[in-house]
């Protein structure tokens, strides 16, 4: 029984159950309470079986574990109907070693012995190899010795027959009742055992590693390549000979007088033939295992039987195979579902495929599906929590990498999956180039978190980590982390699991730690096994201990975390070998639950209905109130949400003590515009029971979208509060919008324009502007839009720029607001700077003059009917005339490419520069002409075209 620290604080009496008293009961073992709930058997109709040994008369096969401490002794069967003709003992120590079937004899034989069972009988003959001798090999009459460079044939009477014909370098490369085949680097020799001759049956130039003996033929390789093997034959009796590529790299094995090939993959027996390379697929389907009977023929296991087959491909059925209670290895437990790895290798431990299939039942074991995914074998064990499941595969270069398949699918992780935290919401993976550090995935962010040192214990959204120097525990959530003490003297961890409330450390000192996160009972001590795990209230671990002996039951040992003296329940026993340790796991989800496989490796599940509840303050009637909570302001430009919220757990009066808070429950819900109704209410799982230094929680929302979040708290005592009212801020969905864009008069006189603009955003802000412009210059149409680099990103609501005459020049602008919405390019705003009236061809009588009050300071003065300004090749759809109008002033008619735009008269009561805008017309390029249409003057002072 393990040994802890004793606590006995009053604190700790009004908190914890006592349960039963530990003076009295400290050196009795817990109460055994038997075996768990017994899963319905995952059943094999065609169970893989395999071929340990075949000869033409009897067969051995092997299947499963031991289904108890002591593992059943070979059975020897008869190929003719598969009755069990003899058994062969063996031990726990060598349960792989297995008989050698020659003759009537089951042999197990080494270098200086061979012990024959004559079958059916207790008949033991045993043959010492005398001194100066090895066994090479036996036969159903005695052994092959090799005595210096010489073989002899020794009966178990012990009479010996000299071998002629080949040395004793030579080596055994098939064996039949009647004969061995012998090989050297220069030939093939056959050794008829009954006269101890050896005759060369093909001369070889280099020695072989594969060779076999049909009934007609000596078959064996001189090559091979990734994907071939090529073989040379000979007839045994007769000259024939020839050579053929089979195009596999499976071992081959004699069929008839050719080769056959079992294909893991597709499960088929292939022939290839020798005297043409014919290949035959299919030749027998759903073969598991194929062994030489000696004879020419094949004893295979198949489609439910065990069968011999011939070159003919017809199974002749010797023995069915019942369906087969399927073995687990590793089991885990989420709720209803219990998940389990295939653990059907043949007790030899020999398994044909690298990949292992993962089980799963949610109905008791009544029935049963494959998971989505495999995993590598004699690997890291799969991992099941929440509906995630991890698994560790290795490449080809033997590097290794995590799988893990959840509701969203498969993401794969360059390192292996160190462990898959409770409630499958976090992984944590092997890092490539470190051994002390891993990297933690946020699975539902598909993500990383960040790097932590080993080790870590993953619950829910936190990351445990510790403790440090100080003996602090780390506990890392959504990003904020707070520190738990673990009490002086632990040192490095080895482990730390958490579930719940309750925090268990391997400390690297003796005694290890309980630390209750909810602050109310004081750390206690405890001594873990190698093997232990944390449940939800309990602690589980084996009585195995480091060495496992599969000379006595293994139990499971429950630790009641709730009660002050840490009582504790015995189950089992649980299955173990020497190479295989006790399998258990708690339940994933928070109830009192575990799985394991017992002494059958089937798996049973133990509910742990005795735990006392967890402690709780009676005294305490008063929920929490809150403080204050804020989701940001009511617009912001990112897209993160980060809400906050503040509770404070007050006492209800001087006899009512407050408890303290204990976890919140955060809910929200969501608009997708300002003008759209809000959604239903979202209630995360990963926000619900968050613990207390829990503060504040982030959610990424789409821009537009108003995210509306309640909380909710409870305190130590189980008071809750109502949900609060809702904290509300929109994401930024909607660009600028503008509202002026101006660049004053159509036609501009001034030395200097200006072009302003205005845009409104519902953020309040707008964060910069984009400006271009484009020229048309006299004569021609608008050119490219320019980008000038001061004026793209800027924060003026304005730019100012230098007419120039005969210029028609156009502005865009567009806006930014905080999040990068960027609104689409404002309508142009034009602005034309007028030709100069010198820039004019005056015919007629026109007077050239000054003026002081003139765009230009000069002025055209047409004085005679039919004073004519002209200018050739204009373009524009629309003419500015800038004239100077006042009293007696006269009339002018515009015209543009043969065309009369119409008639401007100057009058005025006083005199000043006027512009006058003619018609909008087609837009069009030609000579200008502007005519006086009277005796009276008219003062022209310049023109613009239009080009929009």
């Amino acid at each position: 029984m393990k040994l802890r620290s004793a606590v006995a604080a009053a604190c700790l009496l009004a908190l914890l159950p006592v349960g039963s008293s530990t003076a009295a009961n400290a050196a009795e073992p817990p109460i055994h309470l038997g075996e768990g709930t017994l899963l319905a058997p995952r059943l094999e109709a065609d169970p893989p079986i395999q071929i340990v040994a075949a000869t033409s008369k009897y067969y051995l096969t092997d299947y499963g574990w031991p289904t108890d401490f002591t593992p059943a002794p070979w059975s020897i069967k008869s190929v003719l109907d598969g009755t069990v003709k003899g058994d062969f003992p063996r031990q726990n120590i060598d349960m792989n070693a297995t008989p050698d079937i020659v003759g009537e004899y089951a042999v197990k034989w080494s270098d200086g012995d061979a012990a024959a069972r004559r079958l059916g009988t207790d008949d033991l003959q045993v043959i010492n190899a005398p001194a100066g001798t090895t066994v090479r090999n036996v036969y159903p009459g005695g052994v092959l010795l090799a005595r210096g460079d010489a073989f002899a044939l020794r009966t178990y009477a012990g009479a010996e027959t000299p071998v002629t014909g080949v040395t004793a370098t030579a080596k055994v490369l098939d064996r039949t009742d009647d004969d061995f085949l012998l090989g050297t680097a220069t030939g093939l020799y056959v050794l008829d055992v009954a006269t101890g001759t050896a005759t060369q049956a093909a001369t070889l130039t280099a020695e072989t590693t594969w060779a076999q003996l049909t009934p007609g033929r000596v078959i064996w390789q001189t090559a091979s390549s990734d994907t071939t093997t090529t073989l040379a034959w000979k007839q045994r009796t007769g000259s024939d000979d020839g050579t053929v590529v089979v195009p596999f790299k499976q071992p081959l094995l004699p069929l008839g007088d050719d080769v056959a090939v079992r294909v893991p993959d597709t499960k088929e027996l292939v022939k290839v033939s020798l005297q043409d390379g014919a290949v035959t697929r299919n030749l027998a389907t759903g073969v598991h295992d194929a062994e030489d009977q000696g004879n020419g023929r094949l004893l295979v296991t198949a489609q439910a039987q065990v069968a011999s087959v011939g070159a003919d491909g017809v199974l002749q059925t010797i023995a069915q195979t019942p369906p087969f209670h399927g073995q687990s290895e590793f089991v885990m437990l989420s709720g209803s579902k219990v998940v389990t790895d295939a653990a059907v290798p043949p007790q030899t431990g020999v398994r044909d495929d690298k990949l292992t299939t993962v089980h799963q039942t949610s109905d008791l074991g009544l029935t049963w599906t494959d998971a989505a995914v495999t995993e590598d074998q004699f690997r890291h064990p799969p991992q099941f929590a929440g509906n995630a499941l991890a698994t560790t595969r290795v490449r080809y270069d033997g590097t290794e990498y995590g799988l893990v398949t959840d509701g969203k699918g498969t993401i794969q992780f360059d390192g292996p999956v160190v462990h898959l935290g409770r409630g499958g919401k976090l992984v944590a993976v092997g890092m490539p180039n470190s051994s002390e550090f891993v990297q933690v995935y946020d699975l539902a962010a598909r993500k990383m978190i960040d790097p932590f040192p080993l080790p870590v214990g993953l619950n829910g959204q936190t990351i445990w980590t510790g403790p440090d120097w100080r003996d602090n525990l780390t506990a890392t959530t959504n990003g904020f982390s707070t520190t738990y003490p673990a009490g002086p003297g632990c040192g490095p961890a080895q482990g730390i699991q958490a579930a719940g409330r309750w925090v268990v450390v391997d400390c690297a000192g003796t005694d290890d730690r309980i630390i209750d996160v909810q602050g109310q009972v004081p750390t206690r001590t405890i001594t873990l096994g190698p093997r232990w795990k944390l449940g939800y209230d309990f602690l589980v671990q084996d009585t195995a201990g480091t060495v496992i002996s599969p000379s006595k039951p293994i139990d499971l040992v429950v630790t009641d975390l709730n009660t002050l003296n840490l009582a504790e329940r015995r189950y089992g026993p649980v299955a173990a070998y020497f190479w295989t340790s006790p399998r258990y796991q708690p339940d994933d989800a928070d109830a009192a639950r575990l799985v394991y496989n017992d002494r059958n490796r089937q798996p049973r599940i133990v509910t742990l209905d005795w735990l006392a509840p967890q402690p709780t303050v009676d005294t305490d009637h008063l929920a929490p109130v809150l403080d204050n909570a804020s989701s940001g302001p009511d617009v912001q430009s990112g897209s993160t949400l980060l809400f906050r919220y503040s509770f404070t757990d007050n006492p209800a009066g001087p006899d009512d003590r407050a408890s303290g808070i204990a976890e919140y429950d955060v809910r929200y819900q969501q608009r997708p515009s300002p003008t759209a109704p809000f959604g239903d209410v979202v209630t995360p799982a990963a926000w619900q029971r968050l613990p207390k230094h829990i503060t504040n929680v982030s959610l990424e929302a789409a821009p537009g979208t108003t995210t509306c979040f309640q909380v909710r708290a409870r305190d130590r005592a189980g008071n809750q509060t109502e949900w609060s009212h809702g904290f509300c801020t929109e994401v930024d969905g909607t660009p600028p919008t503008l509202t002026s864009s101006s660049v004053g008069e159509r036609v501009i006189t001034a030395a200097t324009g200006k072009y302003s603009y205005a845009f409104t955003d519902n953020s309040g802000k707008v964060a910069s502007y984009d400006v271009v412009y484009r020229d048309a210059i006299a004569g021609q149409a608008y050119g490219k839009w320019q980008y000038p680099a001061t004026w793209q990103a800027t924060t003026a609501t304005s730019v100012t720029w230098t007419p120039v005459a005969g210029v028609d020049r156009c502005f865009m602008v567009r806006a930014r607001d905080a999040t990068g919405h960027l609104s689409g390019w404002s309508a142009p705003a034009c602005a034309v700077a007028p030709q100069d009236d010198r820039a004019l061809t005056a015919t007629g009588t026109v007077t050239r003059a000054t003026s002081s009050i003139t765009y230009k300071g000069t002025i055209s003065q047409l004085k005679a009917t039919g004073a004519t300004l002209t200018k050739a090749g204009e373009a524009g759809l629309r003419i500015a005339l800038v004239t100077v109008n006042g009293p007696g002033q006269g009339s002018v008619d515009v015209y543009h490419a043969g065309v009369k735009i119409g008639r401007v008269s100057l009058l005025a009561p006083s005199s000043k520069v006027t512009v006058t805008l003619l018609p909008v017309t087609p837009y069009r390029t030609g000579e200008l002409k502007i005519v006086s249409a009277g005796a009276a003057q008219a003062v022209i002072d310049g023109v613009a075209f239009l080009r929009s």
